[in-house]
């Protein structure tokens, strides 16, 4: 995520999530961190804001560890990049288009009507 977003590891240590998310963003990511950490992973895609300031694309998955009083003693988190995914989705959602089928797609839908 560091690599991701800009930053080194150090500067990235003992940080919360939330400290990447614009202000707009920290408010309406606050209540879906809040209800899903412990109910249940959380799996999304979010906008975070890189070190100088850029948006980023992510995809988060991420788990709370529980202790046996069930109360939060750590997470884990996997972030990865879908920033040209998601640049893609939104050029091809502006003009209309339909989704693409990418050519190893089509192949296999034209060898499959053949038989």
């Amino acid at each position: 995520m560091a690599d991701l977003l800009g930053y080194t590891t150090a500067e990235m240590l003992g940080r919360f999530i939330s400290d990447f998310l614009d202000e707009e963003g920290q408010a309406a990511r606050a209540a879906q961190l809040v209800h899903s950490w412990h109910d249940a992973p959380i799996d999304v895609d979010w906008e975070l804001l890189g070190k100088d300031g850029s948006a980023v694309w992510a995809h988060i998955t991420a788990s709370a560890f529980l202790d046996e009083h069930g109360a939060h003693a750590g997470g884990m988190a996997m972030v990865t990049d879908i920033h040209r995914r998601k640049q893609e989705e939104f050029r091809s959602s502006k003009h209309g288009d339909r989704p693409r089928i990418w050519p190893s797609c089509a192949r296999s839908r034209s060898r499959r009507r053949r038989l």
